[in-house]
């Protein structure tokens, strides 16, 4: 019974550790994004061919 106690604990803090983690990788990103207008502005012909115009058909099953 103590090796599984032990196997829970060690479970829950790598899964603590993973998570406090991604959430300050992002923190990280979001204090350190400055959007630059120009670029943005020279790329927005791209974005034609990006979406998708009209109906898609979607699986008749959940693929996951």
């Amino acid at each position: 019974m103590k090796i599984i106690l032990e196997a829970i604990l060690v479970a829950l803090t790598l899964h603590a550790i993973y998570f406090i983690g991604i959430l300050l990788f992002g923190w990280f990103l979001t204090q350190q994004y400055t959007p630059n207008i120009e670029t943005s502005w020279n790329h927005v012909e791209g974005m034609n061919n990006q979406v998708v115009f009209g109906t898609m058909a979607s699986p008749p099953f959940p693929l996951v």
